[in-house]
This record gives structure tokens, C-alpha cells and sequence, in this order.
């Protein structure tokens, strides 16, 4: 059970930290100053948050961990993708 926990946390936190850095990126693209500037705080914070959170446990440096950061960055991407051709209208 600590192993899939371990693996979802990751999953959901590296989905939402890759959704921001695209989502950021097609905003700065398209001179969204709004959404660039809220996307850049989130990913500030959450990067802080994130550093906090791997440093606190061992279980966050296993094969687990890194299986939820690979796969959660990959489909927060494509999330993103999805989402931002809706928001931003391009």
C-alpha cells in the first residue's frame, strides 16, 4: 500500500508541476501577462513545496517516487496541452 501511495502522490505532484511549466509556457508564447504571471508564481511555490516534500522522507527517493514524477510529468504535459488550447483560445 505505501508503494502505490507513494507512487499517486508523485504522479499527482509532478502531473500538476509539468501542467503549470506548459500552461506557463504557452502563455509567455502568446503574451498572456495575466496567466504568466500566475503560472510563474504557482511553479515557484509548488517547486518550494516539492524540494520540502522529497528532502522530508526515504520514501520519497525510490523506484516508486521516480515511476510517479516520470509518468506524472509526461501526462500533466498533455494535460496541459488539452487545457490551455481551451483557455488561451490558440
Amino acid at each position: 500500500m505505501l508503494k502505490l501511495k507513494t507512487f499517486l502522490f508523485w504522479f499527482a505532484a509532478q502531473f500538476v508541476l509539468y501542467a503549470l511549466v506548459v500552461a506557463n509556457g504557452r502563455a509567455y508564447v502568446q503574451a498572456n501577462y495575466p496567466a504568466t504571471f500566475a503560472t510563474d508564481m504557482l511553479i515557484a511555490a509548488f517547486n518550494f513545496w516539492f524540494a520540502v516534500k522529497f528532502i522530508e522522507g526515504k520514501d520519497n527517493r525510490t523506484r516508486w517516487a521516480l515511476l510517479g514524477v516520470v509518468l506524472g510529468g509526461g501526462s500533466g504535459s498533455l494535460a496541459a496541452i488539452a487545457f490551455t488550447k481551451w483557455a488561451y483560445g490558440a
